[in-house]
């Protein structure tokens, strides 16, 4: 699936993504949860994702949580996946790879949906690739070049 960037500036109610762990994972790094802000301000104090204007992006996954739909994209400059809002983009290839998967997850008492390659599905992936763990991102990028559509 590809998309194009046809605007970058976060909207004025954007609510950051939140997810928590599953019940006793509790580590001295955090409180129980990943909160992922993405983006910066720009000149004029607007918010911005980082994603160009005009640009298409390659989606790795599709996440359906709290009444938003999210596209898992490389943005510019950054080596990592980040999870940026559909409104921003406009879909310009529907194809999705042939070996995508779909599973939901619990988070904060509220179900989510994940759709992408079968790792990305997994909780505990999905996770560590938003909190930018090594072994998490090594897997993604293993995976990104295998990409394959139907044709």
């Amino acid at each position: 699936m590809k998309v194009i960037c046809k605007q970058n500036k976060m909207p004025d109610d954007y609510e950051l993504l939140v997810l928590f762990k599953p019940e006793g994972q509790k580590d001295t790094h955090d409180d129980n949860y990943y909160a992922v802000e993405y983006g910066y301000y720009n000149d004029f104090g607007d918010k911005k994702f980082d994603i160009n204007l005009n640009v298409e992006y390659e989606v790795y996954g599709i996440m359906f949580y709290k009444g938003k739909t999210r596209y898992l994209v490389i943005c510019e400059g950054i080596s990592v996946p980040q999870w940026i809002l559909d409104d921003m983009f406009e879909i310009v290839d529907y194809r999705f790879p042939y070996n995508w998967y779909c599973n939901t997850f619990i988070s904060d008492n509220l179900q989510g949906t994940v759709i992408g390659y079968k790792e990305l599905t997994d909780y505990q992936h999905l996770l560590g690739l938003m909190f930018n763990y090594e072994k998490d991102v090594k897997k993604f990028l293993d995976i990104k070049e295998k990409i394959e559509y139907f044709t």
